[in-house]
């Protein structure tokens, strides 16, 4: 969990970073997405014929639903709405059922709150239209059931004015006078559940005729619809956040950093022999002048270095890092500074020939120098400065040149150390970066040791292809220096 924390600091400006576009994309768009206005028209549905409502009234219901849809999704219905709206194209609209009820509703969603309204308002007016249209048409009752009743009528009609025709002639014929009577009973029963059957389809009929009814027009809307704008950016500060986590580790997992002093050792297969806590700026010259906790750390180093060299015939130590940025100069000078405090007579060379930076420590020209001693261009007694510090002297990295490597590489070199070693007790030289240029793994074979400086906060495969190139020159590795460091924590520096 804890190494989860540091990666999420060590990638914290990825995070916000992330997190900020994010609410700003969708600021904007908020901002300049145009405001719909959405107007809801009621209908109730009546499901005649379906007394008690159970799971078929539902699914008719559902049916009925769909059915009304497709009416005003057809060309008919949009056609009759652009008329009566006097417009050439429809907003938005859809009809849906509203859950546990006999009721719908068309939604017309526009940029404008009152042609949602009309448009919700006469959508709803169609359908109703179009419903009688579909089911409210009497004209097959009145065919059948009408011209039925009518026929019999004047059969009845006809029946009762023979009886009474045959009642006032003289002779009467009774037994003909009581026949028409059985006639006229049995049509006049007939008739009756006749006009039963047709006054229950007409109500019939005129229940589907009203089978979809308005009970609430559209009202004006009064706010727009959508998402508030704050809670979008809010719900967006959220999905940065997490897309910028999901960043975080997607580009841990790509450049792998070192969070701990056990991934350190691994990736330089080194042990950890010296850890330098952040120096304060006007202390990284000297740390001696007033930096107790790195002074101290200092001394550690220094009892390290020359404990792992007391059986080492050579006293150079070679000091170098992966990349610039590791604050080796500041290493370097400061590990000399003690080894000239502890009354040893030390020697501190740049060797960083292409950029160098310890002359500016120091206060000099770089004008003479170790690439001039290389090229016989000058001598010993010309080129090595005597510094403030007491038993601490300084060989400047001299003139630039793009042929360091050949010149760190030549014989002339392994002649110069072999005379200063018997003029100091410690020599150190601080190299070029690892990565950068071949100039430190040309010199380690000719020194007695090596230590590679190494930010806690440093990409894994860096400090690895690092630590191989190191390992094919079989140089004697001392350890590993360990800058910035507290308690295996990133700690940020403002020193070189």
């Amino acid at each position: 969990m804890d190494i989860y924390l540091q990666v999420l600091w060590k990638r914290k400006f990825v995070i916000l970073l992330t997190t900020i576009i994010t609410v700003a994309i969708i600021a904007v768009g908020t901002y300049r997405a145009e405001s719909l206005y959405t107007a809801s028209a009621k209908l109730r549905v009546v499901t005649y014929g379906l007394d008690r409502p159970d799971y078929n009234t539902f699914l008719y219901f559902e049916n009925l639903a769909t059915t009304f849809s497709v009416i005003l999704d057809s060309f008919s219905v949009k056609q009759e709405a652009r008329e009566r709206l006097e417009v050439e194209e429809l907003p938005d609209y859809e009809i849906a059922p509203i859950p546990n009820s006999e009721l719908m509703e068309i939604l017309a969603t526009s940029p404008d709150p009152a042609f949602s309204q009309l448009t919700a308002n006469t959508l709803a007016e169609i359908l109703v239209e179009e419903s009688r249209t579909q089911f409210g048409g009497v004209e097959g009752i009145e065919a059948t059931l009408g011209t039925m009743i009518a026929n019999m009528e004047e059969r009845i009609d006809g029946l009762i004015s023979e009886r009474a025709d045959l009642e006032n002639r003289i002779p009467r014929d009774n037994a003909r006078i009581e026949q028409i009577t059985v006639e006229i009973a049995r049509e006049q029963e007939n008739y009756n559940r006749l006009q039963a059957s047709y006054n229950e389809a007409i109500v019939a009929q005129a229940t589907r005729a009203n089978i979809v009814s308005v009970i609430e027009p559209a009202r004006l809307p009064s706010e727009s619809t959508g998402m508030n704008p704050i809670f979008l950016m809010v719900l967006g500060g959220v999905a940065g956040l997490a897309g910028g986590v999901a960043l975080a580790f997607g580009l841990e997992n790509t450049y792998p950093n070192l969070y701990n002093f056990k991934q350190l050792e691994s990736a330089t297969r080194s042990k950890i022999i010296g850890k330098i806590p952040r120096i304060k700026r006007r202390w990284r010259n000297n740390v001696f002048d007033g930096d107790t906790t790195a002074s101290e750390a200092f001394r550690r180093l220094r009892v390290n270095v020359q404990t792992s060299m007391q059986q080492i015939s050579q006293n150079t130590v070679l000091v170098t890092s992966p990349q610039s940025e590791n604050h080796k100069a500041t290493i370097s000078l400061n590990l000399a500074i003690s080894m000239a405090l502890s009354q040893h007579r030390v020697l501190l060379i740049d060797g960083d020939i292409r950029k160098p930076s310890l002359h500016e420590r120091f206060d000099l020209a770089n004008t003479q120098g170790l690439s001039d001693l290389l090229k016989g261009a000058t001598t010993l007694e010309e080129s090595i400065k005597i510094s403030r510090v007491p038993n601490l002297d300084f060989l400047p990295a001299g003139s630039f040149t793009t042929t360091s490597a050949e010149l760190l590489g030549s014989d002339r070199l392994c002649e110069l150390l072999d005379s200063l070693q018997r003029d100091y007790e410690f020599i150190v030289i601080d190299s070029a970066p690892l990565l950068a240029v071949t100039d430190s793994l040309v010199l380690a074979p000719h020194v007695g040791g090596v230590l590679m400086v190494v930010n806690m906060n440093s990409n894994r495969k860096m400090i690895e292809s690092a630590s191989d190139q190191l390992a094919r020159v079989d140089p004697n590795v001392l350890g590993v220096v360990v800058a910035d460091a507290r308690d295996g924590q990133i700690v940020h520096s403002d020193y070189r």
